[in-house]
């Protein structure tokens, strides 16, 4: 009962590692300053936008991402940028700045979420030592593929919504996380909506994916594999403990070990054998 309960509750606060593990693949992602880079050039919006290249885009984005985390004060580069030959901020439409506020604070609510969640991952595992014990252990690693395998169902069903249907996913997405707002439906004016398109958030996610899934399978390979030599080790112990296996001893004197002892030689041994075949007798 005391391992069930053990295994429940690392179950529970393995998902919630897990997440926290997706979370900071984004993290990760969105700082990969070479990545996003590319995929402005990938994309291939500069002309559409009516600036010189992708370059000019480059700090645009930069100032985006430092301002979503809290490490800017404005979504705008320092420097004003040549727009159809015309010098104007990169993003001056209200709503442009009204949405990166609500995004700034989704992002740092999530950032609190994801602290809070690997704390209380790490408490739910104690709870889990503190209850099993001795088999803690393999308690917590049969949570983690427990949690595992419940975070899978749930990838697998987002994973093929948003490749089936990206633009409808992306919208459950957005209304989502702003319930309460229809800022992020930009007009088709913004220079946000123009350097960013669907193609350059769904690479974005595929990446995020990949450094997820790695770091997540890893884990579970890892576990299994100690789940193996657990199980390999305890059935060696169990055959060496085992009283039911009798060991039969040679009826009679060992023979060979009364020469060994006597250091008798070949002469004398004829005596010996006579007086083991007496005690046999009697």
């Amino acid at each position: 009962m005391k391992k069930t309960a053990a295994t429940i509750i690392s179950a529970v606060a393995s998902f919630i590692l897990i997440l926290c593990i997706v979370f900071t693949s984004v993290q990760l992602v969105i700082n990969d300053d070479v990545f996003m880079e590319n995929e402005l050039k990938k994309t291939d919006t500069a002309a559409s936008m009516g600036v010189s290249s992708y370059a000019v885009q480059v700090p645009a984005l930069h100032s985006l991402l430092e301002y979503m985390q809290g490490r800017a004060d404005s979504i705008n580069p320092d420097d004003l940028v040549l727009v159809n030959g015309e010098y104007v901020q990169m993003f001056e439409l209200e709503i442009e700045q009204v949405h990166m506020e609500e995004v700034q604070t989704v992002w740092l609510a999530l950032v609190n979420y994801r602290n809070i969640g690997l704390a209380l991952a790490f408490v739910l595992f104690v709870l889990s030592i503190i209850i099993c014990g001795k088999g803690a252990l393999g308690a917590i690693l049969r949570g983690y593929l427990f949690g595992l395998a419940g975070f899978a169902l749930l990838g697998a069903f987002v994973g093929t919504w948003a490749a089936a249907d990206f633009d409808a996913f992306w919208v459950f997405f957005h209304r989502t996380i702003f319930p309460a707002s229809n800022n992020w439906l930009l007009p088709a004016s913004s220079r946000m909506i123009q350097m960013l398109p669907t193609q350059f958030f769904s690479d974005v996610i595929v990446r995020i994916c990949m450094f997820a899934v790695t770091a997540i399978v890893f884990i579970g390979i890892v576990d299994v594999i100690i789940l193996l030599l657990g199980r390999k080790r305890k059935s060696k112990e169990e055959i060496i403990e085992d009283d039911s296996i009798e060991i039969i001893e040679p009826e009679g004197p060992d023979i060979l070990a009364v020469y060994k002892n006597l250091n008798l030689p070949v002469s004398q041994r004829d005596k010996v054998d006579q007086n083991s075949d007496a005690t046999e007798e009697e």
